[in-house]
């Protein structure tokens, strides 16, 4: 009997490390560049350093590897959009896990938590938005104009408090006009994205879309979303794993045990 019970923890353990690694969500990429790309003028309020300018746009990116099991959209030139503004993109086969985006990280290093879920929903919600002709889906062809609106929406909600009103000119972060940000900053007030989103309920909001996050500690962190909205391939949970492999050693237990009988 002890040697039985050895034999089902060490079959317990074996599930439960297998679990681990089979939910590891790894993804190998080479930055290729942007679509749509043009510069912006924005003030991170209250860090001292004033008005400074960044490059919004649609990021690109070339797959190398990916184990996460989720079809990122654009297969081997993936799609995102950045979450940050404090850290570099580029790089050839650099690593990033793939993840929720509700646990994707925030922008704030000072004070670095997950985006959580009411960020999550407000990207949701502005992917259905800016991208309704293709059903919420990014559409790399929607025109630079687009594309930098979405991106310099992005940052709005990344950077402000998860429930906070959102808005261009004020809050933890603000945008000002410049020769090449003016056309999307007003698009984005023209087409009302982040009134709607404002007058959103979040606790009743349903997300419809598949959008994750692309992470790296030591580099820019994406949103990115799964191919032809959402087909992902099934990754079991390691809860689900552990109990399917403990089942499956119960049984040869039992048969073991009938055996002798």
């Amino acid at each position: 009997m002890k040697r039985l019970f050895t034999a089902f923890v060490a079959g317990a353990a074996l599930c439960l490390g297998l679990a681990t690694d089979a939910n590891a969500s790894n993804i190998q990429v080479d930055y290729t560049g942007q679509i749509g790309a043009g510069n912006v003028r924005f003030n991170l309020n209250g860090d001292g350093q004033g008005t400074r300018s960044t490059s919004a746009g649609l990021f690109t990116f070339h797959e190398d590897s990916n184990t996460s099991g989720i079809d990122i959209l654009g297969a081997n030139s993936i799609y995102a959009f950045c979450i940050q503004l404090e850290q570099t993109v580029g790089g050839n086969n650099v690593g990033y896990t793939i993840g929720d985006l509700a646990d994707g990280r925030t922008p704030n290093k000072d004070n670095r938590g997950t985006l959580g879920a009411d960020r999550a929903k407000r990207i949701d919600m502005l992917f259905n938005l800016a991208f309704a002709g293709t059903g919420g889906i990014i559409n790399p062809a929607a025109g630079s104009t687009v594309l930098q609106a979405v991106q310099i929406a992005i940052w709005e909600i990344a950077y402000e408090a998860g429930n906070a009103t959102l808005g261009l000119g004020n809050g933890t972060i603000s945008f000002a006009s410049s020769a090449n940000s003016n056309a999307a900053l007003n698009y984005i007030t023209n087409q009302n994205w982040l009134s709607t989103i404002n007058s959103t309920t979040l606790s009743t909001y349903q997300p419809s879309l598949f959008l994750w996050s692309m992470n790296n500690e030591w580099k820019q962190d994406f949103v990115v979303q799964s191919d032809a909205g959402g087909a992902t391939e099934e990754v079991p949970e390691p809860g689900t794993m552990a109990l399917s492999g403990l089942a499956l050693v119960g049984l040869a237990l039992l048969g073991r045990r009938k055996a002798r009988a």
